[in-house]
């Protein structure tokens, strides 16, 4: 079964279990001004990326996209999206993180704000440090609160990114690698630290299947992917989520 397939049919699922075909799911799109972050550097700050946010009944839940889109839009359309489309991704995995957080199967999936970023990357190290030691590791994707932590407390960091404003620049010591580098640091890496985003973009499962061909063990980072992560039973590093907007203010 194709994952997206997968995915799909737990939704569907979900829907009929609950009546909910023609409840609507309500999208808006969030950017600088609800996350405050504390550096410019973050896509969120700089405006490439936004946050897809959607609320169903009070259950909300976000993803990382480029192509934002405000709609409202019956929940059995959304389950029929075409997933070939990122942006359609985002609109699917932010609905599927709402509901499934409306049910409780997840803490939560609205991103971070303010200093939480920064903090994350300090949990981020020591977890790293407390379960797998000083190890290699390569973090997809150019995320400044991690990388600034994990520089320092860990001896070796590699980050691949796929903006190209990032790529071959070099920061917090280290140098931003173009994402055609990104089977060979996770072969030569310890421990992937894989973005949620890719999982709008595409390349989350094949990012995974680098891991297991080199045996490197993962960790999936942000709150796109969180749903599918439980789902499809990945393991998922995300300490500052939250439940609904009001509790970001």
């Amino acid at each position: 079964m194709k994952l997206d397939t997968f995915f799909r049919e737990a939704f569907l699922k979900r829907l009929e279990k609950l009546g909910f075909e023609e409840e609507e799911a309500k999208f808006m799109v969030l950017g600088s001004g609800f996350a405050r972050l504390t550096s410019p550097e973050y896509a969120l700050m700089k405006g490439k990326e936004f946050l897809e946010h959607c609320e169903i009944r009070g259950g909300c839940g976000q993803a990382f996209t480029d192509e934002p889109q405000e709609c409202v839009l019956k929940l059995e359309e959304v389950g029929l999206l075409n997933l070939d489309k990122p942006a359609n991704r985002a609109l699917f995995f932010s609905a599927l993180n709402a509901l499934m957080s409306l049910q409780g199967e997840i803490e939560g999936a609205v991103h971070c704000v303010k200093a939480e970023a920064d903090r994350c990357g300090e949990l981020m190290a020591e977890e790293i440090l407390r379960n797998y030691g000083n190890v290699k590791v390569v973090h997809v994707g150019y995320q400044p609160g991690h990388i600034k932590a994990l520089t320092r407390r860990l001896s070796r960091v590699y980050v691949t990114d796929m903006n190209p404003e990032n790529i071959g620049k070099e920061r917090f010591g280290v140098k931003i690698f173009d994402a055609s580098h990104n089977e060979r640091l996770i072969q030569e890496a310890d421990l992937a630290l894989i973005t949620g985003s890719s999982l709008i973009n595409g390349t989350l499962f094949q990012l995974l299947e680098y891991c297991e061909k080199h045996g490197t063990p993962y960790l999936i980072y942000g709150v796109s992917a969180i749903g599918a992560a439980k789902l499809a039973g990945l393991k998922v590093f995300c300490p500052f989520t939250h439940k609904t907007l009001r509790e970001t203010f």
